[in-house]
């Protein structure tokens, strides 16, 4: 039996709870810093590749520089027989774009929204001198976003419509960023962030929004049964089955959805990034053909030594029904030129209009969930 996506996360969620919660129990209850080299830590620091792709966990490291420049670490493992003089459980670590994790590590938030102004902001205080924190800062990088986006309608129907926002915006940290929002019928939007001067000059964007497929066609009806064969000396056989009936048509598949684009006025060669398709979806499959029918029972003998009739044979199946006709493709891309501050929707994240009012300013602003 297959297990589903949802229950492997539940499972390897679980897991690691698990683990971490070994991890605490091997803790001792009383495991504090030496006082002596508390007092004499300095400041606190914390190590990172200099950036990280929204969505990716980031590895850190942390250290803790004394009085006399010297530097020791903090550890993330604890053995009883050698319990190190510093460890990550003496760190209250937290983030507005990322969740810290018991081995050190942290799950950068998936949202490119997210740190797209600020950056991944990764706080570290010393709980036993909280005098002692750092912030590090962590630069946003894009390269690892999905830049294909397919949807298609429900069975019968029209694909879905899509609309995608384009514009090339700025941010403290992308002199040129091209900012994406892809939105279909049913779906949540998805923003997309690249740095514009490292894209291919065409073809970058993919959207498709395909026809539904088409319904399946009915079943065919099952075969009448055979007749019973007369009685008597030798009963008679019994009649055949009749056939199956052939099942019915597959319905067509729907239509090719809508897709527009919309871009600041005066930039359509924005377009030029975006490759479009609207393909009708595939016809539904044909209804199985029906069974056929049970043939008839013999006739019983009559009289001593006289045989039954023989049981009619069945019926042969009705054939499968044909394929339903492929969806016609919708019509090509609109382009759509609105002025640049109605290219994205005013109800749109707080993150996005942080990123807007920096590309207008040159102000940083918090940002907010996506």
């Amino acid at each position: 039996m297959k297990t589903s996506p949802a229950l492997k996360v539940l499972m390897l969620s679980s897991a690691l709870l698990m683990a971490c919660a070994c991890v605490q129990q091997r803790l001792p209850p009383d495991f504090r810093p030496d006082p002596t080299l508390l007092s004499r830590i300095e400041s606190i620091s914390i190590k990172t590749p200099p950036f990280v792709c929204p969505g990716q966990n980031l590895k850190a490291a942390y250290e803790a520089k004394l009085d006399d420049g010297t530097i020791v670490p903090f550890a993330t493992e604890y053995e009883k027989d050698n319990p190190p003089p510093l460890h990550i459980s003496f760190l209250s670590r937290t983030s507005p774009e990322a969740t810290a994790l018991e081995d050190g590590t942290w799950d950068t938030s998936p949202s490119p929204l997210r740190g797209a102004t600020t950056g991944y902001r990764l706080n570290a205080l010393l709980l036993h001198k909280s005098s002692v924190h750092t912030q590090h800062v962590v630069e946003p990088e894009y390269s690892c976003l999905p830049h294909e986006f397919r949807f298609s309608g429900d069975p019968g129907e029209p694909g879905r419509r899509v609309t995608v926002r384009l514009d090339i915006l700025s941010s403290p940290f992308v002199d040129r960023l091209l900012v994406a929002e892809i939105g279909a019928a049913g779906y949540a939007p998805y923003f997309l962030l690249a740095d514009a001067d490292k894209l291919p000059r065409i073809d970058w964007l993919v959207v498709e929004s395909r026809g539904g497929r088409g319904v399946p066609g009915q079943a065919g009806r099952t075969g009448s049964s055979g007749r019973s064969g007369s009685s008597g000396c030798p009963g008679t056989a019994g009649g055949p089955g009749g056939s199956g009936r052939r099942g019915g048509p597959g319905g067509a598949g729907g239509i090719g959805g809508e897709i527009f684009l919309i871009v600041p006025e005066g930039e359509t060669r924005l377009a030029w990034l975006v490759k479009a398709s609207a393909p009708g979806g595939a016809g539904g499959p044909g209804g199985q053909g029906g069974p056929g029918g049970a043939g008839g029972s013999g006739g019983d003998g009559i009289g001593e030594g006289c045989s039954s009739g023989s049981h009619g044979p069945s019926g042969r199946s009705g054939a499968t029904g044909s394929r339903g006709t492929t969806g016609q493709d919708g019509p090509g891309m609109q382009v759509v030129e609105f002025p640049r501050e109605r290219v994205f929707r005013t109800n749109g994240p707080p993150a996005l209009w942080a990123l807007l009012e920096y590309s207008r300013t040159g102000s940083r602003e918090e940002g907010g969930e996506q």
